[in-house]
């Protein structure tokens, strides 16, 4: 069972993978993601405390995701 759900995340992962490159708004937004990821990384790994700053990385990540969610008021 196992395996026929990694088929499935996989081939997922490829048909969203060709559908970003396929179009190049898409691709700018994915590699703005990818830039902002890096200096998130970077941030924790240089921090003095790298479970707070892990911390509050998917803090600032779920207020961001809220704010998407949340209908306009």
């Amino acid at each position: 069972m196992y395996g026929v759900m990694m088929l499935i995340w996989r081939k997922l992962a490829f048909y969203a993978a060709r559908k970003v490159a396929a179009d190049p708004r898409a691709r700018a937004k994915a590699a703005e993601v990818a830039r902002r990821t890096g200096e998130e990384a970077r941030r924790i790994a240089t921090s003095e405390d790298p479970a707070r700053a892990a911390g509050q990385a998917v803090r600032r990540a779920g207020d961001g995701l809220r704010r998407r969610l949340r209908p306009d008021d």
